[in-house]
């Protein structure tokens, strides 16, 4: 068992055993793909921040039910509503965003999964040749 831990709770990922696989079984990993995986993370957490940074700065928050306290009058009303529909698709964004990055990251630990899975049984096969 390997632990990856995630914030305040650990989360336990048990690792299937490569020792006994015959090798059609073996997954086939590329270690190039896991790195373009890890690259294409990086992005979006870099365009994560970016659009959590945006978010923080807006001034009406489409989350709060507070903003419509911002609605003074009807004549402007025009002004928030166009804010509201702007912010509004800002945060539409972000959560797509954020729905990507836990595709991604599902995706990454596939790719670990398969990576070890590989490696144990190239080390099996190359311990059993060299027992011969």
């Amino acid at each position: 068992r390997k632990r990856l831990t995630m914030g305040p709770d650990t989360v336990i990922i048990k690792l299937p055993s490569a020792e006994n696989l015959p090798i059609r079984d073996v997954p086939d990993f590329k270690a190039s793909t896991l790195c373009d995986a890890l690259d294409d993370m990086q992005k979006f957490e870099s365009d994560l921040h970016v659009k959590a940074s945006v978010m923080s700065k807006l001034r009406l928050d489409v989350a709060d039910t507070r903003s419509l306290s911002l609605l003074k009058d009807k004549s402007a009303g025009g002004k928030f509503l166009n804010e509201f529909n702007e912010n509004c698709a800002k945060l539409q964004d972000y959560c797509d965003s954020l729905a990507a990055e836990v595709d991604a990251r599902k995706d990454i630990i596939h790719l670990l999964t398969d990576a070890y899975t590989s490696c144990t049984a190239s080390i099996s096969q190359l311990v059993q040749t060299i027992k011969g």
